[in-house]
């Protein structure tokens, strides 16, 4: 997906059995927009036509309905760590951002 200014979105579908704590979704979701608030790479969700952050959709998969949390989240361009050959530099580029988020979530 992508809105008039280019940005490129993601609809996350969470699995109907973790969609079940909607609690821990919550505080994901939070949590992602905190660290993306203070600087830190991260994906952030984006309110859907209800104002909401995310919603539980009830959908029929062939197998009965099940309840679904959904997100849209801005897209993040890159390869995972694991999809990538390293480098020292990547690894302390890690380390770093691991460095700021540890330190990030202790001062909050």
């Amino acid at each position: 997906m992508v809105d008039k200014e280019d940005t490129k979105y993601i609809l996350k579908i969470i699995n109907s059995e973790d969609s079940k704590n909607d609690t821990l979704l919550e505080l994901q979701t939070l949590a992602l927009s905190f660290v993306h608030q203070n600087g830190i790479p991260a994906q952030k969700a984006s309110p859907n036509i209800a104002g909401q952050l995310m919603s539980m959709e009830e959908i029929d998969c062939g197998r009965g309905a099940q309840t679904f949390c959904m997100r849209l989240l801005n897209y993040m361009p890159g390869k995972t760590i694991a999809e990538s050959e390293l480098t020292m530099q990547d690894l302390y580029h890690v380390g770093r951002t691991a460095a700021t988020l540890n330190k990030t979530l202790q001062e909050e």
